[in-house]
This record gives structure tokens, sequence and C-alpha cells, in this order.
């Protein structure tokens, strides 16, 4: 199901018939083509954030939710 959930959320956001019927010949075999396509997609004035999002979710003894998450990017570890 989340494979499904994937597709529609990144159909959705097309608008023109070729550009959906492009997308559709071409949908990722597994999560794991999803996965990879999404984390190609981050641009690189993102990736520190993103980086760090990712290390706190790897090493958190629960899932976060998105205010713990707000509040993990509002800390500065350079500081």
């Amino acid at each position: 199901f989340r494979w499904v959930d994937c597709q529609l959320h990144s159909l959705h956001a097309l608008k023109m018939p070729k550009a959906i019927h492009n997308a559709l010949t071409r949908l990722p075999k597994d999560l794991d083509e999803i996965y990879s396509e999404i984390l190609q997609k981050i641009d690189d004035a993102n990736y520190d954030s993103v980086h760090h999002i990712f290390m706190w979710l790897m090493y958190a003894y629960e899932p976060l939710n998105l205010n713990q998450v707000a509040d993990i990017l509002a800390i500065d570890l350079e500081e």
C-alpha cells in the first residue's frame, strides 16, 4: 500500500496528460526505487537539514512527530 500511496502522490503533482502518461510508463518497481528517487530529488540547499533529520530518526528510541522534527531543525550543532 505504501508503494501505491507514493505513486499517487507523485502523479497528483502532474497536470499535463502527456506528463502523466510518461510517468505511468516509468513507475518505480519497488519501494527501494521510490525512496531512491525521492532522495535524489533533495536539492543541495536542503541536503544538510535532511541528513540531520535522518540521523535523528535512525537513533530515536521511538518515532518522532512533526513538532519534534521541527525542534531538531532548530538545533544548530555548530554553535
